[in-house]
């Protein structure tokens, strides 16, 4: 599948001179700098068009990425869901479920840890008395660079006096994170604009309703809102969905379940190789 270099949302994000972490502040506030990378962006974006009309065939990762793609190179290209590996947490029960909210995903800046945490002070402002929900942040750290972003995460939550129910896990194992998925009633997800969002669809294969960002990916493939999860892009609005799903009865939990699990029977492993073949047709 095909990971666009560039896309026409970080060309909109520049031109609105907007911060964030792929468009740093001492550019963002300049009109100077701006207009600069704006027109490196739109020369590498024209230059990249003529690349991408030169293959044979083009697949893309998700309908966002698709979209993206068919802007820049002028060309339909076939989407392709990545493999997902479904099948294991497929077999995770979906009883047994506790108030915890589970976070997924590598310490990089564009996850938006940080917009998690700022969720989970929102959501204690909310929610019933009776409710006492927990957040686990888990991710792998794989230099100094990500060492610094957990200890960012970490202080974050000390900030907002958050220590009593905001945990970061670091290197989890593969069983247990698998245990972690059978115990969380969501999972959640802040990354905006992901190209998909392969844990967004291991929620939904493990029981735990999904409660991501209203953007790319996740909201163009992934998750139907009312079916299969909630989507949302402020700290008030993930507070606000992650408070329904806790209070949810156990027969609408499991009906939001079920839907889910059987969503992300679309991006298995056979799915994928089925569609890789059809999408290689094209190129012989």
């Amino acid at each position: 599948t095909h990971y666009p270099t560039i896309s026409t949302d970080m060309l909109s994000l520049v031109e609105r001179r907007e911060e964030t972490y792929n468009n740093r502040g001492a550019i963002s506030r300049s009109r100077v700098l701006s207009g600069a990378k704006l027109m490196y962006y739109r020369l590498f974006a024209y230059f990249y068009g003529i690349a991408g009309r030169c293959a044979h065939s083009a697949m893309c990762n998700s309908g966002w990425t698709a979209a993206h793609v068919r802007e820049i190179w002028g060309v339909e290209a076939a989407v392709v869901f990545p493999p997902c590996n479904t099948e294991t947490l497929q077999g995770v029960a979906l009883g047994g479920r506790e108030d915890v909210i589970v976070s997924v995903g590598q310490f990089r800046p564009e996850k938006n840890h940080a917009l998690q945490v700022e969720s989970m002070a929102e959501l204690l402002r909310i929610k019933p008395k009776a409710l006492n929900p927990k957040m686990l942040i888990v991710g792998s750290c794989r230099n100094a660079e990500d060492e610094k972003r957990v200890n960012a995460v970490r202080q974050h939550i000390k900030d907002l006096d958050l220590e009593h129910c905001v945990e970061v896990r670091v290197n989890v194992a593969w069983e247990e994170l698998k245990r972690l998925f059978g115990v969380a009633k969501i999972g959640i997800h802040t990354m905006r604009n992901e190209h998909f969002g392969i844990n967004v669809v291991e929620f939904m294969a493990s029981g735990a309703v999904a409660v991501s960002h209203h953007s790319g990916g996740p909201k163009s493939d992934i998750v139907k809102v009312g079916e299969t999860g909630f989507l949302a892009e402020t700290a008030a609005e993930y507070a606000a969905c992650m408070n329904r799903v806790l209070l949810m009865p156990g027969a609408e939990l499991k009906k939001y379940q079920t839907a889910a699990r059987q969503r992300a029977g679309t991006f298995s492993d056979a799915k994928f190789r089925d569609a890789f073949v059809r999408g290689m047709e094209g190129a012989w």
